[in-house]
């Protein structure tokens, strides 16, 4: 079953930081996109960066599956 939640977890953060990654690489890899040619495509979104936009008022909501995050929406508040 999968339960949808604000992300508030800290000790997550390199989980979130995956799914993001995941979910946008396919399209980056599609495009010819790179860290060089797209730096701030999340594909490529480094854990520092990740972390400043949560501090910066990006909160995530997460899908979770058995404790596991699936999937993931960002809004800016």
């Amino acid at each position: 079953m999968v339960k949808i939640r604000q992300f508030n977890c800290e000790n997550d953060l390199d989980r979130l930081l995956y799914v993001i990654r995941k979910s946008f690489l396919t399209v980056a890899k599609d495009f010819g996109l790179s860290q060089e040619t797209a730096p701030t495509n999340p594909a490529f979104l480094k854990l520092d960066d990740l972390k400043e936009s949560i501090k910066n008022n990006l909160y995530f909501f997460v899908a979770k599956v058995e404790d596991e995050i699936v999937g993931c929406i960002g809004t800016v508040s």
